[in-house]
C-alpha cells in the first residue's frame, strides 16, 4: 500500500507575499527643483519578480537610456529560499479550530518554515536610493511585526516577525 500525500492549498506562501510586498507599497520619491520646492513625487512600483528581470530590460534598451526614467525608480522582491525552522515547532497533534455560522473547522498547526526575501531597490540616481531607504530602514531594528491572514478558510492570523539581515 502506498501513502499519498493530501492534496490541499490554503494560499499560505501567497498570503505571505502579499503581506510582505504591503509593507512597500507607500514609498514615494520626491524629486525638487534647484530652489528646494517639490517638482514631481512618484509612487515607487513595487512586484514580485527578480532582478534579473529588470538587468535584462536595462540591458535590451540599447543605450537609450533616455527611457530608463520611465521604469526607474522601482522595488522588487522574491523568495530566495525556504527552510524549516525546528526552533518553533509545536506538538505535531496540537490542531487549531476555527467556527464560522455554527461550523467548527479544525487543522493542525502550521510547521513553521523561513521565508528569505531579496528585496531590491533600483534607481536611476543615488538621492532616489536614499530616500527610498531613508523610508523603509527606521522601520527595522532588526525586526518589523506585522498580523497577517494566512488562511483565510480557517480565519487564521499569525504575528509575522519579518527582521532586516542585511543590506547590499
Amino acid at each position: 500500500e502506498v501513502l499519498m500525500l493530501a492534496t490541499f492549498y490554503h494560499s499560505t506562501t501567497r498570503n505571505l507575499v502579499i503581506a510582505f510586498g504591503d509593507l512597500f507599497n507607500d514609498i514615494y520619491v520626491v524629486r525638487r527643483n534647484a530652489n528646494g520646492t517639490e517638482n514631481n513625487r512618484i509612487k515607487v512600483p513595487i512586484e514580485y519578480s527578480p532582478k534579473q528581470k529588470w538587468w535584462r530590460m536595462l540591458k535590451e534598451r540599447d543605450g537609450q537610456f533616455k527611457t530608463v526614467g520611465a521604469i526607474l525608480p522601482r522595488i522588487s522582491f522574491e523568495i530566495t529560499s525556504v527552510s524549516y525552522d525546528g526552533s518553533r515547532k509545536v506538538s505535531s497533534v496540537q490542531q487549531l479550530f476555527h467556527e464560522s455560522g455554527g461550523v467548527t473547522k479544525q487543522a493542525f498547526a502550521p510547521t513553521p518554515y523561513i521565508y528569505t526575501i531579496e528585496l531590491n531597490i533600483m534607481v536611476e540616481n543615488s538621492d532616489d536610493g536614499f530616500q527610498i531607504l531613508e523610508q523603509i530602514l527606521p522601520y527595522f531594528n532588526p525586526t518589523f511585526h506585522v498580523s497577517a491572514l494566512l488562511v483565510p478558510t480557517m480565519g487564521y492570523h499569525d504575528d509575522i516577525a519579518i527582521t532586516l539581515n542585511s543590506t547590499s
